[in-house]
């Protein structure tokens, strides 16, 4: 039912008090639809602001994705490269202990062996290894009969000279001794 001035009339309301209540009523609902209007565009504006909202969590996320992901690959990559050189460490050492080995098998003392080594140096890394063996030893071989011929030990036994046999306790030539035959 609507406040009109028909309506008023039938209560029996004056006519001047009528316009008054009539006026008051077109202020409050005016008020009213101008709040509706204000909240109608605020509800329009939050639609907006919601779409502004979900691009900004969507970017938000990708920039964290992205962060992990630059932080993932960082320390992938300083674990392949600790990982390498392991691994070149261990090759590095391989090839020295090789080296070693061959210069042992050749004869270089155990003094002499820093000085070999050090005399190779940088040539270790170029050198290949085939089950823990050298592959091409002529460099070595060259090195060994050159600069590094002095660190070779030979060992030996030499045995008496048999051109002047050894002498008995008296000076003399040791002569035979027969024993007698017991059949």
């Amino acid at each position: 039912m609507a406040l009109t001035r028909k309506f008023l009339k039938a209560l029996g309301i004056e006519d001047d008090k009528v316009d008054e209540i009539i006026t008051a009523h077109s202020d409050t609902v005016n008020a009213l639809k101008e709040e509706r209007d204000n909240y109608k565009a605020d509800a329009d504006k939050l639609k907006d602001v919601q779409s502004q909202l979900d691009t900004a969590n969507a970017a938000l996320n990708d920039a964290k994705d992205d962060r992990f992901k630059a932080k993932y690959e960082k320390e992938h990559q300083d674990f392949e490269d600790f990982k390498a050189g392991i691994e070149a460490k261990k090759a590095q050492e391989a090839k020295e202990s090789a080296v070693k080995a061959y210069f042992k098998e050749k004869g270089i003392s155990d003094k002499g062996m820093t000085l070999a080594m050090r005399y190779i140096g940088a040539e270790v890394d170029a050198l290949e290894l085939d089950e823990g063996k050298i592959k091409d030893t002529k460099s070595l071989d060259d090195a060994i009969a050159g600069d590094l011929a002095s660190l070779v030990v030979t060992t030996g036994t030499k045995g008496a000279d048999t051109a002047t046999p050894p002498e008995g306790g008296s000076g003399e030539p040791s002569t035979p001794v027969s024993i007698p035959a017991i059949f």
